[in-house]
């Protein structure tokens, strides 16, 4: 028996129509022009699409499931005409259809697996590609197209099309459990050697749908009865090998990304480089595209480039490359948020950091770090009205004039939360003290000399001030103004009038008369006092009343 579980089984008939043959759009199955091998499938001679493009879309469709397959678990079959009437060119047609209807599927040993058998004679039934018998972990894609497929030869002969379906049956033995079956048989004329129907029924039975494809002749009503299902959704028939590449052309490729990139030995990569080995750069890897069917030098994880030699760079700070995959700079990753930070050649979103001056916020973001808020200290201000206490803010401070700043002027915020320096303060400006002058006294409002302290001077009776009567703590520690002193006051010294005298001759005639001295005008006989008979020296230096010196008239 055959592999198990319910699948799809996919098989495609190319026959010939005869240039006879018509096509009618109604969808019955009659035959036009009594031709027995025409069928009819729906076709309008009066529609301007083309026999391959209607064709085109139905096998399509049908493809496209088999592609949708979960994990793409699905295995092919491909029964390919070797016979004497296909000749070497239309063989090597048949080939290239092969690949291009397999272009969008991933070939690998846990995906689509293929098997490829060529059919002639008796003694030439040939499974050339077996991915299923024996699966491995080399046999993939790129085995296939680059070393498998061109192995295959034409051989040339009879059509033992009884024979294809037995190797088939074969071959689907070794199918997984939960895979899709599919296969797909090419021919261009009539089967010999036996009736291939029975053997067809059985693969059909163990749930393997068929798809024929009969090309510029053939048994419609064998193929027809091959093919799984409704028919003319299964058996497509071409007029020419051409038709049959064209069909591939239309139905097939999408160029669909997808795959994996397999690791493989060093030396499938030789011919990529002129030099024919040790192609790969060193962080690379020689490896095969499950969906693309070709070995390439790969970059590793971490590094981006062609992969060969010397060009493999180091994914930049801030990305990541999780897994060995062709490209340029843009297959490495940008971390989650913008603030991440990453060494060189990262490979995963657990290397992505938050920079210095960030933290995590648990969600797998970066939120900046901020240090306690900052006040100005009294009687100071912030340089720029303001202080941000985010990382790398800094803050200046300056105090009010009359005041010095004890701590540090300026303060950053670290990476880790906290201010540099130590806090700062304004204490107020003092000067030096000040005594009271001799003969006088001093008054200040304030004991401790601070700035805008105010002193006042007076001075003893008898002493006049010379300086500042008020001197005031300036914003530099300075006192404004200039020394306070008490000079003793005196009066200009008085002269005795013509015929007179002036008592006591001293101190009233010393150069200079002490405040608070009195004198005392007075005449000889015979002479009369004309003015003031006696005068003060005062406090302000000046004689009381004193206008005009008196005088004796005779």
């Amino acid at each position: 028996m055959l592999g198990g579980g319910v699948v799809p089984v996919l098989t495609c008939f190319f026959s010939l129509l005869s240039r006879g043959t018509g096509w009618d759009a109604r969808g019955s199955d009659r035959i036009v022009n009594d031709d027995p091998s025409a069928l009819q499938i729906g076709l309008d001679p009066d529609s301007p699409r083309s026999k391959v493009e209607i064709l085109g879309e139905i096998f399509k469709k049908h493809v496209q499931r088999l592609r949708q397959t979960e994990n793409q678990t699905v295995e092919l079959v491909f029964l390919v005409d070797s016979s004497a009437s296909v000749g070497n060119e239309n063989f090597n047609s048949e080939l290239r259809f092969v690949k291009k209807l397999l272009a969008d599927f991933t070939l690998a040993e846990n995906a689509a697996r293929v098997a490829i058998v060529t059919f002639s004679s008796r003694n030439k039934v040939v499974n050339h590609v077996d991915h299923l018998s024996k699966p491995s972990y080399h046999k993939h894609k790129c085995s296939l197209l680059e070393e498998e497929l061109p192995r295959i030869k034409y051989a040339g002969g009879g059509t033992y099309t009884k024979g294809a379906m037995i190797k088939a049956q074969e071959v689907l033995r070794h199918a997984r459990p939960n895979a899709t079956k599919a296969v797909f048989l090419m021919t261009d004329g009539y089967s010999n050697g036996g009736d291939p129907l029975p053997e067809a029924r059985k693969l059909k039975q163990n749930d393997v749908q068929i798809f024929t494809f009969g090309i510029r002749s053939g048994n419609v009503k064998e193929l027809q009865n091959m093919a799984t299902d409704p028919a003319e959704e299964h058996s497509y028939f071409l007029d020419s090998f051409a038709e049959f590449e064209a069909l591939a052309r239309r139905a097939l490729h999408e160029d669909l990304q997808g795959g994996e990139f397999i690791l493989e030995t060093p030396g499938k990569c030789w011919k990529l480089c002129p030099q024919g080995n040790k192609c790969c750069d060193v962080t690379a890897s020689c490896r095969c595209g499950t969906h693309t069917g070709q070995y390439q030098c790969i970059c590793e994880a971490g590094y981006y480039g062609n992969g060969v030699h010397h060009d493999c760079l180091a994914c930049p700070v801030g990305t990541y490359k999780p897994v060995a995959a062709p490209g340029g700079i843009n297959t490495c990753l940008k971390c989650p948020d913008p603030h991440h930070v990453t060494p060189l050649a990262a490979t995963s979103t657990q290397q992505c950091r938050c920079k210095a001056g960030y933290r995590d916020d648990g969600g797998g973001h970066c939120q900046v770090v901020t240090c306690p808020a900052l006040s100005p200290p009294e009687r100071g201000y912030f340089v720029q009205d303001t202080c941000n206490n985010v990382f790398n803010s800094a803050c200046a401070v300056r105090c009010d004039p009359g005041y010095d700043l004890l701590g540090d002027n300026l303060r950053l915020c670290t990476k880790d939360g906290e201010w540099t320096g130590s806090p700062a303060k304004c204490v107020v400006r003092k000067c030096k003290p000040l005594l009271p002058p001799r003969h006088g006294t001093i008054f200040c409002d304030r004991d401790d000399y601070t700035f805008e302290t105010v002193c006042k001077f007076t001075c003893a009776p008898g002493h006049k001030l010379v300086g500042s009567h008020k001197r005031r703590c300036l914003a530099i520690a300075h006192w404004d103004g200039v020394p306070a002193e008490c000079g003793v006051i005196t009066c200009p010294r008085l002269s005795a009038p013509a015929h007179g005298f002036l008592q006591p001759k001293n101190p009233c005639t010393k150069k200079k008369v002490p405040y608070g001295a009195s004198c005392q005008y007075s005449c000889e006989d015979g002479f009369q006092l004309e003015g003031i008979s006696d005068t003060t020296c005062n406090n302000t230096g000046e004689w009381n009343n004193l206008t005009e010196e008196p005088t004796c008239k005779g």
